[in-house]
């Protein structure tokens, strides 16, 4: 490679590793359930596109060819060193991310990412009070005891919780959205 191509070949490749890090390193940890071993997976990918001087250009969909890449590697990762690893973890580990869809992974992280949002655009009460039953498995009596506020209060607040993140998450993935012109 001339040197004019490898510098422009590392420009291509940093922007590569900064756009899709986060997602694939999350993609590896729930793959490996294991950080450094996430780490060593993530670093083997970008190191064999480095070694490879792979033409991203020609790559029609980079971020499904990143986390096929990662999904493999994980899967040879476990089956070489698995780390005191019983051998039936290592079956099920690697049953799980066979069998794991790399979309099926960014579809929930942005529909969790959604509903933390809608949660989030609630009043502070009602939010308090959504997240006490939500997050602590708490019932209505124990937030109202909780909080000091009446049992139909609590219950009037999550009604209301639940309403506004159905309709947030339901205008967000809405396939009739109509363009803003229309509404108006």
């Amino acid at each position: 490679m001339k040197p004019q191509n490898i510098i422009s070949y590392k420009l291509e490749f940093d922007q590569v590793y900064r756009e899709h890090f986060g997602r694939l390193y999350a993609f590896a940890s729930s793959l490996i359930k294991c950080e450094e071993i996430a780490k060593d997976v993530i670093s083997d990918v970008f190191v064999n596109l480095w070694n490879t001087r792979i033409d991203f250009s020609k790559i029609r969909d980079i971020e499904a060819y990143l986390f096929i890449a990662v999904k493999n590697q994980a899967l040879q990762a476990l089956s070489k060193s698995p780390h005191g690893i019983g051998s039936m973890d290592i079956e099920n580990a690697l049953r799980r991310i066979d069998m794991s869809d790399p979309e099926h992974v960014l579809i929930e992280k942005e529909l969790l990412n959604d509903l933390e949002a809608a949660v989030k655009s609630l009043p502070d009460q009602c939010q308090l009070v959504f997240a006490l039953a939500r997050d602590k498995n708490m019932t209505y009596q124990q937030i109202s005891d909780e909080l000091g506020i009446a049992h139909a209060t609590v219950k009037s607040h999550m009604i209301k919780a639940i309403a506004n993140i159905r309709v947030f998450i339901t205008e967000k993935y809405s396939d009739e959205k109509l363009p803003a012109a229309v509404n108006a």
